[in-house]
């Protein structure tokens, strides 16, 4: 019987083996492609968000992926997802690797129409969020209406609010920094989590079953 037990698991372990060589990234994330994903290229990496689902991922390769479920943001950006289903709220979110940390703008409103409307348009539109290397709030800067556009160059921050981009500087954001979110583990621990050979066997055993061909990352 352990003998018996011993081969199954050497077989568990090669066939995640053999994922982990063969796997093909998958740019529709862990909701799929019926969740109507939607992919942001961050410059370290990508970042998945749905329509449908509140689920957000991470990902280095667009074959493992990481549910960054429990940052706070995230949490805040949940509720709002019902109202998506109806297709009359609006969700959206922009990422931007700096070198030492990630810009974030959002775009979370309710239904425009007042007979409609479950709660205000979240008030993180009205800035542009900093997010450390494990996506955990770190700092934030705040404008007087929602920020459209964000841009990072030559050490300067842009952000474009009520049609005028204004430049900033590290300084300016980090005087406003929020109290530092709880450690919930670093993101690199979770992608090796991820990569586990069980894990990974589990993944292809599930992508067998959905019997789906991974679409081309978009342009």
């Amino acid at each position: 019987m352990k003998r018996f037990l011993c081969v199954i698991l050497a077989a568990i372990i090669a066939a995640g083996c053999v994922f982990c060589l063969a796997a093909q990234p998958d740019w529709n994330g862990p909701d799929g492609e019926d969740a109507s994903p939607t992919l942001c290229e961050t410059g370290r990496g990508y970042v998945v968000y749905y329509w449908y689902t509140p689920g957000i991922y991470y990902s280095p390769d667009g074959v493992t992926w990481v549910d960054l479920s429990d940052r706070q943001w995230v949490k805040d950006a949940a509720d709002y997802r019902y109202i998506t289903v109806g297709h009359y709220g609006h969700r959206e979110f922009e990422f931007l690797w700096t070198g030492s940390e990630y810009m974030m703008r959002q775009s979370l409103q309710d239904d425009p129409r007042g007979t409609h409307r479950h709660m205000e348009d979240s008030p993180r539109n009205n800035a542009v969020t900093f997010l450390d290397e494990d996506f955990q709030i770190i700092g934030e800067k705040t404008f007087d209406s929602p920020v459209t556009a964000i841009r990072y160059a030559d050490g300067v921050y842009y952000a474009t609010a009520d049609g005028t981009e204004t430049a900033f500087s590290r300084g300016d954001w980090a005087e406003e920094n929020p109290p530092a979110e709880e450690d919930s583990g670093t993101l690199q621990a979770q992608l090796a989590d991820a990569m586990n050979p069980l894990v990974r066997a589990a993944q292809l055993f599930r992508t067998l079953l959905k019997v789906v061909v991974s679409p081309p990352l978009p342009s």
